[in-house]
């Protein structure tokens, strides 16, 4: 899928009262850019390969042609999706701490190939990665990007009224994201590779059991790559009693132009938008 949408009023002119938001997963390359009233001026989505097996290539070229991504904009934040990321009881020292316990929980991590990131919450911090090479392929192209993770989106975006338990997964082609709230207070999150509904409801189940939330009365939101009639909803409905397809648009407003877009199969990028704002 490649898909670019640009109101026909926007000019890169106007650019430096803009905020360009991207949202960089192993396979999918997404962004938009809105102006200080919260109205989407632009819009583009890329299917790609990963980072390291052709997507910098092609992220490379599209960076090349599309003058969009080479205006000077207001603020610029990038949120990595990616399942680097892990909970700390405790606040970290410094970036050689962070990744020791990504290294603990991941196996994988080295201080020469990852960068690492956190943010706080009121359960405690969530320590991030993220390849120290798409770091500098971001750094190396804005002056100041602003990088969150996927999983703070989620979890700073939740807007549950006082009281509401509920779990919220955003779901990707071979993975998803999940977090689970009682009483707006985060009990759990993580995230998992599923390869079919099965895999999912197995997780979904999983999770409503470990954090003692109820599938017969407490909601299940969904977001990403997902629609009412596919296959994993229809399953997940059999076994939870209330489930969501949330198409929130996070007070973002979108003209006639972007009447395509699916706001919440792009979750994350528009999430991203309020909370980027509100951090800043």
């Amino acid at each position: 899928m490649q898909e670019r949408i640009v109101l026909p009023s926007f000019s890169v002119e106007q650019s430096s009262a803009c905020s360009l938001n991207i949202h960089h997963r192993a396979d999918q390359f997404s962004w938009c850019v809105t102006n200080r009233d919260m109205e989407c001026q632009a819009f583009g989505s890329l299917r790609t390969k990963s980072f390291g097996s052709g997507g910098r290539e092609q992220l490379t070229e599209l960076f090349a042609g599309e003058e969009l991504l080479q205006a000077h904009y207001d603020r610029i934040t990038v949120v990595i999706g990616n399942r680097v990321f892990t909970l700390s009881p405790q606040p970290v020292s410094g970036p050689g701490e962070a990744e020791n316990l990504l290294g603990l929980s991941h196996k994988m991590v080295t201080s020469h190939v990852f960068h690492s990131g956190s943010f706080q919450h009121q359960s405690g911090l969530i320590v991030w990665g993220m390849p120290t090479a798409e770091h500098d392929f971001f750094r190396q192209r804005f002056a100041a990007p602003e990088f969150l993770h996927s999983m703070q989106i989620l979890i700073d975006t939740a807007e549950l009224p006082i009281g509401t338990r509920v779990i919220h997964c955003n779901l990707h082609h071979e993975w998803f994201e999940l977090a689970a709230f009682d009483n707006r207070k985060l009990g759990f999150c993580n995230a998992f590779t599923w390869r079919g509904p099965e895999d999912f409801l197995y997780f979904c189940a999983a999770s409503y059991e470990q954090t003692g939330l109820d599938m017969n009365a407490d909601e299940l939101i969904l977001t990403g790559e997902v629609e009412y009639d596919d296959q994993v909803v229809k399953l997940v409905r059999k076994y939870v009693r209330n489930v969501k397809v949330r198409d929130e648009t996070h007070g973002i407003t979108f003209g006639s132009r972007f009447s395509s877009v699916r706001p919440h199969r792009h979750h994350t990028l528009f999430a991203s938008v309020i909370v980027s704002r509100i951090a800043a």
